[in-house]
This record gives C-alpha cells, sequence and structure tokens, in this order.
C-alpha cells in the first residue's frame, strides 16, 4: 500500500468517526433535553381528537415539541414543524414562542392567529413552559378538548 494510499483511507477513516460521534453527541442531547420517545397519553388522545375533528387544510399552533408529534402521529398541519420542512423555521420558532410567552397579547395573538389562518392552538405542559399565556382566559379561543394538562381550542 502506497502512502498515498494510507493517507486517503485514514483521511476516509477519520470523516467517518467524526459523522458518527457528532451524532452521537446529538442523539444524546435530544434525550437529555425531551422525552424523545415518550408522549402522554392526554396528548395522543388531543392528537387523536385533532385528526377526527379537522380537515387537511387546517392549521394547528403548538410548541415545537409537541408539533412533531402531532405530524408524526396524524399527518396534520402545523404552524411551525420540522426544520427542513417549514419556510423560515427559526422566524416561525419564534413566532410560537412568543404568543405562549405572554398573557396580555390579545390583540396581536388574535392578529397572528388569523394572519396565519391558524384554527386550533394546541396546549400542555410543553407549552406552558413558555410562558404565562392563559387560553381559558381568551374571548377569541373555545376550548373542545380538555383532558389532564393537556387541552385543545378552537379559533373564533
Amino acid at each position: 500500500m502506497s502512502l498515498k494510499t494510507s493517507f486517503k483511507f485514514l483521511f476516509l477513516n477519520l470523516i467517518i468517526a467524526v459523522f458518527i460521534a457528532t451524532n452521537a453527541f446529538y442523539l444524546l442531547i435530544d434525550l437529555i433535553k425531551s422525552d424523545l420517545f415518550y408522549i402522554k397519553n392526554s396528548e395522543k388522545n388531543a392528537i387523536a381528537y385533532l385528526k377526527q375533528n379537522s380537515s387537511d387544510n387546517d392549521i394547528i399552533l403548538a410548541s415545537h415539541e409537541n408539533s412533531g408529534n402531532i405530524v408524526l402521529l396524524s399527518a396534520l398541519t402545523v404552524f411551525s414543524g420540522h426544520p427542513i420542512e417549514t419556510l423560515n423555521p427559526i422566524y416561525k420558532n419564534f413566532q410560537v414562542e412568543k404568543f405562549y410567552k405572554y398573557n396580555d397579547n390579545d390583540l396581536e395573538n388574535m392578529k397572528f392567529l388569523k394572519e396565519n389562518k391558524i384554527g386550533y392552538v394546541f396546549y400542555s405542559d410543553a407549552e406552558k413552559e413558555l410562558g404565562s399565556f392563559n387560553p381559558d382566559e381568551k374571548n377569541y379561543l373555545t376550548k373542545i378538548f380538555e383532558e389532564g394538562e393537556t387541552k385543545v381550542y378552537l379559533v373564533k
């Protein structure tokens, strides 16, 4: 084996090792940060409710975590889903976090829901962690599903 071939072989093995290590690192981070393999029964039931009672054209607002679960379990449309499949995902995630962050932005939130044609608001522990938004106090939302801490609201 020539020296040139040895360097190519070494370089290729180094690239593969780095690729494996970075993927393992990001998988570990995902496992530590979230309930990657666990979806609460109440959340599954809320998603099943949405699947049965909404159309393919309806858009659902939910946290990043729940948006992924909604798409996974129902194939419904979410406002901000997987970063590769969402147009302008960083900005949309910012908008989602801003919506759930405050409880006193009603005019801005109503405008946001209308402009983005959002038909449903998903609310569970994941959304509650994003801020002080309390959907039960909003006259522009109607609760249509509740199980435990998981709720679904219809946008009026």
